[in-house]
């Protein structure tokens, strides 16, 4: 599995004025700004930080109701360059509040006591986010005793906690098999996550706190075909209903699968739904040979 590299991304200043708004659609289809609501702007408090407030805004995305989820940049009452990068949420007519901030503590399974937010701003610069206001974001984790690591952090308000680390032991991996790479979680309208990580490369699905895994390579399905083994997969995508589709190669026996054909697209089981295969002749004549991001 190939995981591109990623890097703390730096943000330019932004003007001096900027606001989230609402309504982003509405603008979309007209130069009209008469749908826009404001939501938050620069130097609004941050609900329960005496003295603290919005500093830059970054990158956000809607929820129902036209509220809005963000990532920003906190100046004021006590802020250092440890602890300014901040996910805020926020509606129309309500105060802003914080989801999580570098050198906050932070839970989850296996995370030790002391553990912190590292790097808020790690990874794909969008912000994934459901009707709901629930967030899965690829962030960066510090535990005492062992470093920093990759995460991906998920939940709402008052809830966000870790759903997997780098390096991770796992029963569901196998004897001495820990989770490797990993990038861009995925989240659907309704507050369903989906992420493959590296190593023994898998594909996982669920909602913050119960993630399962829908897909492991090198483990025998017996609906698919050749082998019967996945040998790699590509990043995961799931639509607002839950279905979820993702790139699975096939391991090649040589007869049934080859390397001519063994690249394939699935729609997650149980069972497996193969949708497409390199090289199978399209109703418009043409002939796929996909080439999906590579892990």
């Amino acid at each position: 599995m190939k995981i591109p590299s990623l890097r703390d991304f730096r943000i330019s200043p932004v003007p001096l004025f900027v606001a989230v708004v609402a309504g982003l659609l509405a603008m979309s289809k007209s130069p009209s700004l008469a749908g826009l609501t404001h939501v938050f702007a620069v130097n609004d408090p941050i609900e329960g930080l005496a003295g603290v407030k919005v500093g830059q805004i970054h990158h956000a995305s809607l929820t129902s109701g036209g509220g809005v989820v963000a990532t920003v940049t906190l100046s004021g009452t006590g802020v250092t360059s440890a602890n300014q990068k901040a996910l805020v949420t926020a509606a129309p007519g309500a105060p802003v509040q914080l989801m999580a901030r570098d050198g906050a503590p932070v839970t989850g399974a296996g995370i030790p006591a002391g553990s912190t937010i590292a790097n808020i701003f790690y990874g794909s610069t969008s912000v994934e986010a459901s009707d709901t206001g629930v967030v899965a974001r690829h962030v960066q984790i510090d535990m005492p005793g062992s470093g920093v690591f990759d995460a991906i952090l998920a939940g709402g308000p008052g809830s966000m906690s870790v759903q997997v680390y780098l390096y991770q032991s796992m029963p569901e991996l196998g004897p001495g098999e820990t989770i490797g790479p990993f990038c861009c979680p995925q989240i659907n309208r309704r507050g369903d996550i989906t992420y493959a990580t590296g190593g023994k490369d898998v594909i996982w699905r669920g909602v913050p706190g119960a993630m399962t895994m829908v897909a492991i390579e090198q483990t025998q399905y017996g609906e698919l075909p050749g082998a019967g083994k996945f040998s790699g997969f590509s990043l995961p995508v799931i639509n607002d209903t839950g279905d979820l589709c993702f790139g699975g190669s096939l391991l090649s026996d040589g007869a049934v699968v080859t390397t001519a054909n063994d690249q394939r697209l699935w729609k997650a089981g149980p069972p497996f739904v193969q949708l497409m295969v390199e090289g199978q002749t399209l109703p418009d004549g043409g002939v796929p040979r996909p080439s999906p991001p590579s892990l």
